[in-house]
């Protein structure tokens, strides 16, 4: 990829004796830093030549070397990038073909904000920033700056990426107790293909779910490994909890075994008495702001279930739900009956209005062992 046929010369590897530095297996990082045409012409060319023999490369741009990743061939500001033409009256790759030649390789380019900066540029002038707004426009031609901006709102993307009129803000559940609320199969289910739980938002009225960050399997059962081993949920959640407030504690519960007129009892309370179904979706009634009911026993615990419904600030603190006033066994009736009811849990389907959000990934990895799971996945979590 870099050089002609005349111009290459065989290299001679000794049989038995691989040099560690040409193994196919260990990554090569690079580092661009000055703005010599011939030094970062050369970084290309290594980074080529190691990649097209399967070997993971990375190039960390920075300051003086900036221009290399700027569009519009921002190279040519490269100290001695008029030799480019020489270059190719010689038989050896320009630096457009060395770019094209990584990219086709799949080079990975980090690019640092502070070069940008020291650059008097920013992330806007990098090449492939309008290959990729072309190709999300045409995938999307009735989208505009409106609908993108509510998107960004809905996906909290202001929960890493700074903007100057959207604040980050707090959307999502309390995760502090999910080892008390959730099933393992569950939670590694929805972290692969996340679906929408709440039909209204996790604030309601704002829509959204938590987005697809394409995790592979060994992310997802590191990540899941760790938030099963979290029971208590944050003080720091609206409603604060006071200094004499207890930690959430659920005893052991099981749910009753119903009989049909039971069974039929409950529906029928859920039906004309209780307010459930003023939120909470069950078969085709019931309201569109809190989770659906159906198929909830593949989704919770049912000691979760039991005692939220019974004192849901105490489990999910700044939950909108309202305590229960009604008798236990009425608690434990009703508790029962939804875990006994026949039916999957799917998700809810959003509600007309709300931002509709990118579908879910494909991913493919090595499941992570047991034993570090909870580790690798705190510091996943973190991470993501």
């Amino acid at each position: 990829a870099c050089m002609s046929t005349a111009a290459q010369k065989p290299i001679s590897i000794p049989a038995g004796r691989p040099p560690g530095d040409m193994n196919p297996a260990r990554p090569l990082g690079l580092v661009a830093l000055s703005g010599d045409y011939v030094r970062v012409h050369l970084a290309l060319m290594m980074a080529a030549a190691a990649a097209s023999v399967d070997r993971p490369v990375t190039i960390f741009v920075t300051m003086d070397a900036v221009p290399l990743v700027l569009k519009n061939k921002g190279w040519r500001r490269l100290e001695g990038a008029t030799r480019d033409d020489d270059m190719k009256v010689r038989g050896i790759a320009d630096l457009e073909t060395l770019l094209e030649a990584c990219r086709a390789l799949d080079v990975s380019f980090i690019v640092c904000e502070t070069g940008l900066l020291a650059c008097g540029t920013d992330e806007r002038e990098l090449r492939g920033v309008d290959d990729a707004l072309r190709a999300a426009m045409a995938r999307h031609p009735d989208a505009d700056r409106a609908e993108g901006a509510v998107l960004f709102e809905t996906l909290n993307c202001g929960g890493c990426h700074l903007h100057p009129d959207i604040p980050p803000r707090v959307t999502a559940p309390d995760l502090g107790a999910t080892g008390l609320r959730v099933r393992e199969d569950w939670l590694e289910a929805y972290l692969a293909s996340p679906v929408t739980i709440r039909p209204a938002g996790p604030s309601p009225g704002r829509g959204g779910r938590m987005p697809d960050f394409r995790l592979s399997p060994a992310e997802i059962t590191a990540i899941s490994g760790f938030l099963l081993t979290l029971e208590t949920p944050s003080p720091g959640d609206p409603p604060a909890r006071t200094p004499d407030q207890p930690p959430a504690h659920i005893p052991p519960w099981e749910p009753l075994a119903l009989s049909p007129f039971s069974m039929q009892k409950a529906e029928t309370l859920l039906e004309d008495r209780w307010s459930c179904l003023g939120c909470h979706q069950l078969g085709e009634d019931g309201g569109r702001i809190g989770p659906r009911l159906d198929g909830i026993a593949q989704r919770l615990r049912p000691e979760y279930v039991r005692h939220l419904i019974e004192d849901p600030a105490h489990l999910a603190p700044g939950t909108i739900m309202p305590a229960s006033l009604e008798q236990p066994d009425r608690m434990d009736l009703i508790a029962s009956y939804l875990l006994l009811r026949d039916a999957p849990w799917t998700g809810s389907e959003r509600l007309a209005g709300m931002p509709a959000l990118p579908g879910p990934g494909d991913p493919a990895a090595s499941p992570a062992s047991a034993s570090d799971a909870s580790a690798a996945g705190a510091a996943l979590y973190e991470a993501q």
